[in-house]
Protein backbone atom coordinates (compact mmCIF):
# COMPACT_ATOMS: atom_id res chain seq x y z
CA UNK A 1 0.00 0.00 0.00
CA UNK A 2 2.71 2.49 0.95
CA UNK A 3 4.60 1.59 -2.22
CA UNK A 4 1.57 2.63 -4.33
CA UNK A 5 1.31 5.93 -2.43
CA UNK A 6 5.02 6.63 -2.96
CA UNK A 7 4.73 5.74 -6.66
CA UNK A 8 1.75 8.08 -7.09
CA UNK A 9 3.59 10.83 -5.27
CA UNK A 10 6.68 10.26 -7.41
CA UNK A 11 4.55 10.32 -10.58
CA UNK A 12 3.07 13.66 -9.54
CA UNK A 13 6.53 15.09 -8.95
CA UNK A 14 7.74 13.91 -12.36
CA UNK A 15 4.67 15.37 -14.10
CA UNK A 16 5.12 18.64 -12.24
CA UNK A 17 8.79 18.78 -13.26
CA UNK A 18 7.90 18.08 -16.90
CA UNK A 19 5.23 20.80 -16.88
CA UNK A 20 7.48 23.37 -15.22
CA UNK A 21 10.88 22.56 -16.69
CA UNK A 22 11.20 25.95 -18.40
CA UNK A 23 10.64 27.71 -15.08
CA UNK A 24 13.16 25.45 -13.38
CA UNK A 25 15.77 26.07 -16.08
CA UNK A 26 15.13 29.82 -15.76
CA UNK A 27 15.52 29.66 -11.96
CA UNK A 28 18.67 27.58 -12.34
CA UNK A 29 20.18 30.11 -14.76
CA UNK A 30 19.05 33.00 -12.57
CA UNK A 31 20.64 31.44 -9.49
CA UNK A 32 23.82 30.92 -11.51
CA UNK A 33 23.82 34.59 -12.46
CA UNK A 34 23.33 35.46 -8.81
CA UNK A 35 26.57 33.76 -7.89
CA UNK A 36 28.46 35.11 -10.90
CA UNK A 37 27.19 38.66 -10.49
CA UNK A 38 26.88 38.68 -6.72
CA UNK A 39 27.20 42.41 -6.22
CA UNK A 40 24.74 43.35 -8.93
CA UNK A 41 22.24 40.75 -7.73
CA UNK A 42 22.57 41.90 -4.13
CA UNK A 43 22.03 45.54 -5.10
CA UNK A 44 18.90 44.60 -7.07
CA UNK A 45 17.64 42.53 -4.12
CA UNK A 46 18.28 45.41 -1.72
CA UNK A 47 16.40 47.85 -3.94
CA UNK A 48 13.46 45.45 -4.33
CA UNK A 49 13.29 44.82 -0.57
CA UNK A 50 13.58 48.56 0.12
CA UNK A 51 10.70 49.25 -2.26
CA UNK A 52 8.55 46.50 -0.70
CA UNK A 53 9.17 47.81 2.82
CA UNK A 54 8.38 51.37 1.70
CA UNK A 55 5.24 50.23 -0.11
CA UNK A 56 3.94 48.23 2.86
CA UNK A 57 4.66 51.14 5.20
CA UNK A 58 3.02 53.64 2.85
CA UNK A 59 -0.05 51.56 1.94
CA UNK A 60 -0.79 49.58 5.11
CA UNK A 61 1.05 51.62 7.78
CA UNK A 62 2.97 48.53 8.87
CA UNK A 63 6.61 49.07 9.76
CA UNK A 64 8.59 45.95 8.90
CA UNK A 65 11.52 47.32 10.97
CA UNK A 66 14.20 46.59 8.38
CA UNK A 67 15.74 49.52 6.56
CA UNK A 68 17.30 47.48 3.78
CA UNK A 69 19.09 50.21 1.88
CA UNK A 70 21.35 51.33 4.76
CA UNK A 71 21.81 47.68 5.79
CA UNK A 72 22.95 46.78 2.30
CA UNK A 73 24.97 49.95 1.84
CA UNK A 74 26.95 49.32 5.02
CA UNK A 75 27.45 45.63 4.22
CA UNK A 76 28.60 46.23 0.64
CA UNK A 77 30.89 49.11 1.62
CA UNK A 78 32.35 47.07 4.48
CA UNK A 79 32.95 44.01 2.30
CA UNK A 80 34.14 45.63 -0.94
CA UNK A 81 34.58 49.38 -1.18
CA UNK A 82 32.94 52.64 -0.27
CA UNK A 83 32.59 53.31 -4.03
CA UNK A 84 29.79 50.75 -4.26
CA UNK A 85 28.09 52.31 -1.27
CA UNK A 86 28.30 55.72 -2.91
CA UNK A 87 26.69 54.27 -6.04
CA UNK A 88 23.93 52.73 -3.92
CA UNK A 89 23.32 55.92 -1.91
CA UNK A 90 21.04 57.83 -4.33
CA UNK A 91 19.19 54.68 -5.38
CA UNK A 92 16.82 54.91 -2.43
CA UNK A 93 15.17 57.97 -4.00
CA UNK A 94 13.25 56.20 -6.83
CA UNK A 95 11.06 54.22 -4.41
CA UNK A 96 10.16 57.44 -2.57
CA UNK A 97 9.41 59.19 -5.87
CA UNK A 98 7.20 56.32 -7.09
CA UNK A 99 5.29 56.23 -3.79
CA UNK A 100 4.99 60.01 -3.67
CA UNK A 101 6.79 60.17 -0.33
CA UNK A 102 9.84 62.19 -1.35
CA UNK A 103 10.58 65.05 1.02
CA UNK A 104 13.49 67.28 2.02
CA UNK A 105 14.54 64.86 4.76
CA UNK A 106 15.33 62.26 2.08
CA UNK A 107 17.83 64.64 0.51
CA UNK A 108 19.38 65.25 3.92
CA UNK A 109 19.98 61.49 4.14
CA UNK A 110 22.16 61.43 1.01
CA UNK A 111 25.33 62.86 2.58
CA UNK A 112 24.70 60.87 5.76
CA UNK A 113 24.48 57.61 3.79
CA UNK A 114 27.65 58.58 1.91
CA UNK A 115 29.44 59.14 5.22
CA UNK A 116 28.24 55.74 6.49
CA UNK A 117 29.53 54.12 3.34
CA UNK A 118 32.98 55.64 3.75
CA UNK A 119 33.14 54.81 7.47
CA UNK A 120 32.07 51.20 6.88
CA UNK A 121 34.94 50.81 4.45
CA UNK A 122 37.50 52.60 6.63
CA UNK A 123 36.67 50.51 9.70
CA UNK A 124 36.16 47.16 7.99
CA UNK A 125 38.65 45.49 10.31
CA UNK A 126 36.05 45.66 13.10
CA UNK A 127 33.26 43.16 13.60
CA UNK A 128 30.42 43.85 11.14
CA UNK A 129 27.72 43.34 13.80
CA UNK A 130 29.20 45.95 16.12
CA UNK A 131 30.25 48.40 13.40
CA UNK A 132 26.93 48.15 11.56
CA UNK A 133 25.01 48.85 14.76
CA UNK A 134 27.27 51.80 15.64
CA UNK A 135 26.87 53.21 12.12
CA UNK A 136 23.09 52.98 12.42
CA UNK A 137 23.28 54.93 15.71
CA UNK A 138 25.52 57.47 14.02
CA UNK A 139 23.06 57.74 11.14
CA UNK A 140 20.18 58.63 13.43
CA UNK A 141 22.35 60.98 15.49
CA UNK A 142 23.43 62.86 12.35
CA UNK A 143 19.85 63.02 11.05
CA UNK A 144 18.62 64.48 14.35
CA UNK A 145 21.55 66.88 14.52
CA UNK A 146 20.87 68.18 11.00
CA UNK A 147 17.13 68.42 11.73
CA UNK A 148 17.93 70.41 14.86
CA UNK A 149 20.35 72.73 13.06
CA UNK A 150 17.92 73.36 10.19
CA UNK A 151 14.58 73.53 11.98
CA UNK A 152 15.62 74.28 15.56
CA UNK A 153 13.77 71.22 16.87
CA UNK A 154 13.70 67.45 16.86
CA UNK A 155 10.75 65.34 15.72
CA UNK A 156 10.49 62.89 18.62
CA UNK A 157 7.61 60.95 17.04
CA UNK A 158 10.09 58.86 15.05
CA UNK A 159 12.18 57.79 18.05
CA UNK A 160 10.24 54.59 18.91
CA UNK A 161 10.32 53.51 15.27
CA UNK A 162 14.03 54.18 15.07
CA UNK A 163 14.69 52.17 18.22
CA UNK A 164 12.97 49.27 16.47
CA UNK A 165 15.12 49.84 13.40
CA UNK A 166 18.24 49.86 15.58
CA UNK A 167 17.25 46.53 17.12
CA UNK A 168 16.49 45.09 13.67
CA UNK A 169 19.83 46.32 12.32
CA UNK A 170 21.67 44.63 15.17
CA UNK A 171 19.79 41.39 14.52
CA UNK A 172 20.50 41.63 10.79
CA UNK A 173 24.22 42.33 11.19
CA UNK A 174 24.59 39.71 13.93
CA UNK A 175 22.93 36.91 11.98
CA UNK A 176 23.61 37.77 8.32
CA UNK A 177 26.42 40.33 8.28
CA UNK A 178 29.41 38.02 8.39
CA UNK A 179 27.79 35.61 5.93
CA UNK A 180 27.10 38.40 3.42
CA UNK A 181 30.57 39.86 3.81
CA UNK A 182 32.18 36.47 3.17
CA UNK A 183 29.81 35.88 0.25
CA UNK A 184 30.70 39.21 -1.36
CA UNK A 185 34.43 38.74 -0.81
CA UNK A 186 34.53 35.21 -2.23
Amino acid sequence: MTSIIHKNYLDKIIISLKNNYKKLVFLFLLSGLFFVYKLFSLIILILILDFIVSYVDNKYRIDLMFDFLPLGLITISYALSYKYGLILTPLFLPARIILGKLSKRHFIKLPILAILSILAYLFNSYNIAVLGFILFILRYFLEYLIDYLISGGIDTRRIPRRIGHLAASYVFFSFFGEFLVNFLRS
